[in-house]
C-alpha cells in the first residue's frame, strides 16, 4: 500500500478515535484500582524498590517485572512520582491492568513508555477543559521596529487553569501530544482566540498558533474557521497562522498541501522559532511563509554574542532578499531591541514591548 494511502487511513482512524474521545472519557479506566506492571531500564530497579517501600506502596516482583498495587484514583500521582524519580524514565516500559482485568497476550501490545502512560492518565482533565471551553486567550502586541508605538499585530496566546493553578501552555501541548488530542486542543484554542479577538474588536492582524496535525478532512476545520470568522466579521486576510517549526514534521509534503489550503482560504502563514528546528532552511524553502520569527534562544543577549549576531544577521539578510517579514520574538532588553533595529528587522515582540494581557495591551516601551 502506498505511503500516502496508509497515512490517509491512519488519519481517518485517528479522527474517529478523537471524536469518540470527546463523548466518552478514555481515561476513566485510570481512576479504578489495579496493578502497574513496570519493566525498568538501566540500573533504576534498586532505587525504585526503595522509593516504593518508603512511600508505603505495596509491590511484588515477578520475572523481572515490578507489580505495584494502585488504589482507586491513585495511578496519576504514582506515575508522576515515577517520572520525577527515575533518571531513565524515557526508557521505562509500563502496563496498567485494572482490577479484575489481568493482562492477556493481546494486552502486551499496549505496553508503552512511562512518560506516555503518565500523559494519558492526566488527559481526563484536558478533555474536560476542552468540553467546557475553559481555555482563555491573552494578547501580546507585535510592533513595527521603526515605529515601536504602532501595533502591527497581536499574537493570541493560550492560557488555562487546573484546580486553581495556572497550567503552562507547554504542559497542555505535551499532554495533548501524548494522548492524540493535539487537533482538539488546537481547535479549542483557535476558537477561543477568535472569539476573544472579536469581543475586543481588534483591528490589527491576529497571529494564531497552529499545530499542523494530520486530519482526515482538513477542509472541514478550515471551513469551520471561515464560518466563525464570518460570524465575527473578521476577514480571513487579517489572520496569520503561526506554525511552530520545532514541532516534528513527519510529512513536509502534507504540510505544504495543508498550508496551500489555508492560503487559498485567504489566510497568511508564519513560521515560528526560526533557527531552532532541525530543518529550518528546508521548511522555509518549501513553505515560503509571509513571516518568520527568530527563535528566542537566538534573540537573548544577541547584542553581546558575536556568534549569534553573525548568524542572525545572515537570516535577516536572506529574509529581506526573499521579501519575508521578520519578527524578533522575546525581546527583553533595550540592547537586544537596538541590535535588531540596526540590522533591519521588521517587527518586534516581547516583554520590553508589553507583557501578554487581556484586554489587549498597548506597547509600553517608547523605543
Amino acid at each position: 500500500m502506498p505511503t500516502r494511502e496508509r497515512a490517509k487511513r491512519r488519519a481517518i482512524a485517528d479522527e474517529r478515535r478523537r471524536e469518540a474521545s470527546l463523548s466518552v472519557d478514555p481515561t476513566a479506566v485510570f481512576l479504578r484500582p489495579g496493578e502497574l506492571w513496570v519493566r525498568l531500564a538501566g540500573s533504576s530497579s534498586a532505587t525504585l524498590r526503595q522509593d516504593l517501600t518508603t512511600g508505603g506502596h505495596r509491590w511484588t516482583e515477578r520475572e523481572g517485572l515490578l507489580l505495584i498495587d494502585v488504589p482507586a484514583f491513585g495511578l496519576e500521582p504514582l506515575l508522576l512520582g515515577l517520572v520525577s524519580s527515575l533518571p531513565d524514565h524515557l526508557d521505562t516500559r509500563v502496563l496498567f491492568a485494572p482490577a479484575g482485568q489481568p493482562p492477556t497476550i493481546s494486552d502486551y501490545f499496549d505496553v508503552e513508555t512511562l512518560d506516555r502512560l503518565a500523559a494519558r492518565a492526566q488527559s481526563g482533565w484536558l478533555l474536560e477543559l476542552i468540553r467546557r471551553g475553559s481555555l482563555r486567550t491573552v494578547f501580546q502586541p507585535i510592533v513595527w521596529a521603526r515605529k515601536p508605538l504602532q501595533v502591527y499585530a497581536y499574537e493570541c496566546l493560550m492560557r488555562s487553569e487546573h484546580e486553581g493553578a495556572l497550567v503552562a501552555p507547554d504542559r497542555l501541548l505535551a499532554i495533548a501530544r501524548g494522548t492524540g488530542l493535539l487537533l482538539e486542543l488546537d481547535w479549542a484554542a483557535r476558537m477561543t482566540a477568535l472569539h476573544a479577538a472579536g469581543a475586543h474588536a481588534i483591528d490589527a492582524l491576529i497571529f494564531i498558533n497552529f499545530t499542523p496535525t494530520r486530519a482526515a478532512q482538513p477542509m472541514r476545520w478550515i471551513r469551520g474557521t471561515l464560518d466563525q470568522l464570518e460570524a465575527l466579521q473578521i476577514a480571513p486576510q487579517r489572520v496569520v497562522f503561526e506554525i511552530t517549526e520545532s514541532e516534528a514534521v513527519e510529512d513536509l509534503d502534507y504540510l505544504m498541501e495543508l498550508v496551500g489550503w489555508y492560503r487559498q482560504a485567504g489566510f497568511r502563514v508564519a513560521v515560528d522559532d526560526l533557527g531552532a528546528g532541525y530543518a529550518t532552511l528546508n521548511v522555509l524553502h518549501r513553505l515560503r511563509p509571509e513571516y518568520v520569527k527568530i527563535d528566542m534562544a537566538l534573540v537573548r543577549d544577541i547584542d553581546r554574542d558575536a556568534y549569534k549576531s553573525t548568524l542572525v544577521a545572515k537570516f535577516l539578510e536572506a529574509a529581506r532578499e526573499l521579501g519575508v517579514l521578520t519578527v524578533a520574538e522575546g525581546i527583553e532588553s533595550p540592547g537586544e531591541a537596538a541590535w535588531f533595529r540596526e540590522q533591519g528587522v521588521d517587527l518586534l515582540q516581547g516583554y520590553l514591548v508589553a507583557r501578554p494581557g487581556s484586554p489587549p495591551p498597548g506597547p509600553n516601551w517608547p523605543g
